[in-house]
């Protein structure tokens, strides 16, 4: 008989365990685009975690002069899509004083949570970033369901909605999950102070902020891989 039997393999079983990571991609982007986007960094991970990768519900559709259209006709052929929209004033989402559609997306994440949860860890990039927070505030508030969710975040390029409902949500919530917060140096879309706002939504001691030289993106960088790393390791099961 195997020392240990049923017992040590179990034991084993549950080392092996790779971390459940569900992975929020932004404005514009789709869960496959994301995915190749992370690729550097999911393979410094692949030891530890294994990623899901979630379309936002909003369809997104792109004229030729880069302007964002609302498409309503189900056309997916551009497969572009965010989390929430602009209000009737317009402009970028991130800059928007509301931010329609998020309750939809937050019906996608909870159902995404029963289906393919529970998940341990949290990727999310810009919009993503955003909407990560969000859903975390909305599990510990109880306004979703599917608790026991999220032992970290990785968040990149994230920033407060303008939306004045959910920056309220985000900052009374004071989130307790360990996480790190990357903005980029170059980053001229979402500048480090609207990541820093983010941080502060987090409670004391448990978020890091990190700067990368980079613009807006998951930077492929080693020092990002290696200190990414290193966090997740921390919180694999021993």
């Amino acid at each position: 008989m195997v020392p240990g039997g049923s017992q040590g393999a179990a034991a084993a079983t549950s080392a092996q365990r790779k971390l459940k990571v569900l992975a929020l991609h932004g404005y514009l982007q789709n869960a496959d685009v994301f995915r190749s986007r992370t690729g550097a960094l999911r393979k410094a991970l692949k030891k530890h975690c294994e990623f899901v990768f979630v379309n936002a519900p909003h369809h997104i559709q792109v004229d030729l002069q880069g302007n964002d259209i609302v498409s309503c006709d189900g056309d997916d052929h551009a497969k572009c899509y965010g989390w929430w929209l602009a209000g009737p004033e317009g402009g970028p989402p991130r800059e928007a004083k509301s931010a329609k559609g998020w309750e939809t997306s937050l019906g996608v994440l909870e159902e995404t949570l029963r289906r393919e949860g529970p998940f341990d860890g949290l990727l999310g990039f810009s919009m993503g970033a955003a909407a990560s927070a969000l859903l975390c505030a909305a599990i510990e508030s109880k306004r979703v369901s599917c608790h026991d969710q999220f032992k970290f975040a990785l968040l990149f390029g994230g920033f407060v909605p303008r939306d004045p409902v959910l920056a309220e949500s985000l900052r009374d919530a004071k989130l307790s999950i360990p996480s790190i917060h990357y903005s980029g140096l170059s980053d001229e879309l979402v500048v480090a102070d609207r990541s820093r706002e983010l941080v502060g939504c987090f409670s004391e001691g448990v978020a890091t902020f990190e700067s990368h030289p980079q613009g807006h993106c998951i930077p492929s960088l080693r020092e990002v891989r290696e200190k990414c790393k290193a966090f997740v390791a921390d919180r694999t099961n021993p």
